[in-house]
């Protein structure tokens, strides 16, 4: 039972009480309504709260799954698993915890496709991005000062106040030979434009740096403690001081260091999809981007700089 729009008599949605033109098929028995947003936002909080996506009426299993040829999610009733032995000093705990893990590693792997040609499109319709890779020393030629020391921010790097524009390009262009830095410094470009592309959710990302990524995670994790308090500066010093990755990138599965920038989902884990966070690195950003452009980033020669 997917979660396309169904047609309805202008019901009220149980949970916000605004009528729902629209309206989820429950996989379950209950006669309830509950338009399409309500549903997924109470399966996230039924997963984060238990760690099973729970119908909010009667509290049954629902089994979540996402189609990739329509690009929706799918609904159906979660069948019961066999009764098995647990294996010798396996609890509750880490059997729940396994199923939760594999569940997420589904819905992420039945959405890799799909979240990689939206980006691929994205590439595809950015025709400047085009350009700038064909030839980036123009590209850096045309920008300002301040937006050469932003790109170059970027990388970690904080440049002098009164430094020439001739010598930020050279260390731009002698910088993005190395193609992680390439990525980060094209990813950098396109998080500052207005067009954000789209998240696989619907939403959108945006590319926030590695401090404020850490900073969203030590809220999650001192359990409700607001910033200031003594539970959560523990956590984020904590975070930031041993350099501890505090995500993964949903399509490569590698683990994005603190420190670095990270494409996320502005709907946060208020989605079934993604309940607990949803982001890119840079690195498959601009591949999936270049992907789009039918592109290679070239290797840039330097030898004019300055000339």
């Amino acid at each position: 039972m997917a979660a396309k729009d169904q047609p309805s008599e202008d019901l009220d949605c149980a949970i916000c009480f605004e009528p729902s033109a629209t309206q989820t098929t429950l996989p379950c028995s209950c006669n309830v309504t509950y338009c399409n947003r309500c549903w997924d936002r109470a399966l996230a909080q039924s997963y984060n709260a238990c760690g099973e996506a729970r119908c909010p009426t009667c509290r049954g299993p629902v089994c979540v799954d996402f189609d990739p040829d329509r690009a929706c999610l799918v609904f159906s009733r979660e069948s019961t698993p066999p009764v098995e032995e647990p294996c010798e000093g396996e609890t509750a705990l880490t059997r729940a915890m396994q199923r939760r893990t594999r569940a997420q590693a589904k819905l992420r792997e039945q959405a890799r496709p799909v979240q990689v040609r939206l980006l691929q499109r994205y590439g595809a319709e950015s025709a400047g991005f085009r350009r700038f890779l064909e030839a980036p020393e123009e590209g850096f030629r045309q920008m300002s000062v301040p937006e050469l020391k932003s790109h170059i921010s970027s990388l970690g790097v904080t440049p002098e106040d009164d430094v020439e524009k001739e010598d930020l390009i050279r260390v731009l262009l002698v910088t993005i030979q190395n193609p992680t830095f390439y990525a980060i410094v094209f990813s950098n470009m396109f998080g500052a434009i207005s067009a954000a592309p789209t998240c696989i959710c619907g939403c959108h990302l945006q590319r926030v740096s590695g401090q404020e990524r850490t900073w969203r995670c030590s809220e999650k994790f001192a359990g409700g403690h607001p910033p200031g308090t003594p539970m959560f500066e523990a956590v984020y010093r904590r975070l930031t001081e041993e350099g501890h990755s505090v995500c993964f990138c949903d399509l490569c599965e590698q683990n994005v260091p603190s420190a670095c920038a990270v494409w996320t989902c502005e709907q946060g884990d208020s989605t079934i999809l993604h309940a607990t966070s949803y982001d890119v690195c840079d690195q498959c950003f601009f591949r999936c981007i270049c992907e789009g452009c039918s592109v290679s980033p070239p290797m840039p020669s330097v030898s004019s700089v300055g000339s």
